[in-house]
């Protein structure tokens, strides 16, 4: 079990990953204010973070840069949009997933699955 959380200035992404991963047995943290993404990260310190590329004021890959200067939670990046697509990008963005949309329940798994190997989990009541 991880703690992930999720950004993502469509509400209904936000929904859908949260229950997606709770199925799966996640404690799951949402915004849908990419600015408020670096206060939720020294609150909550997720196990992983899923963030859409396509948000107004700053995109995901900017975000995830900013979140790995004060993180070392893994990133998965998700759009709809060719960005993610761009090995150049990814790599500028520092993430170690990336999720295109649209995907179905079990993607998100399998790409939290694929990152969480890498970490450990444990949330603490």
């Amino acid at each position: 079990m991880c703690l992930i959380l999720v950004i993502d200035d469509d509400a209904a992404s936000l929904g859908l990953f949260k229950t997606i991963l709770q199925r799966a047995g996640h404690v799951v943290v949402t915004s849908n204010e990419p600015t408020q993404a670096l206060g939720l990260v020294q609150q909550h310190q997720p196990h992983l973070l899923i963030i859409d590329d396509a948000m107004p004021h700053i995109n995901g890959g900017e975000l995830a840069r900013q979140i790995k200067q004060h993180s070392h939670a893994p990133i998965i990046l998700t759009s709809a949009g060719a960005r993610i697509q761009d090995p150049d990008y990814v790599r500028a963005a520092q993430v170690e997933h990336v999720l295109v949309k649209p995907f179905l329940p079990r993607d998100v798994i399998n790409a939290v699955d694929r990152v969480q190997g890498a970490i450990k989990c444990t949330v603490s009541s």
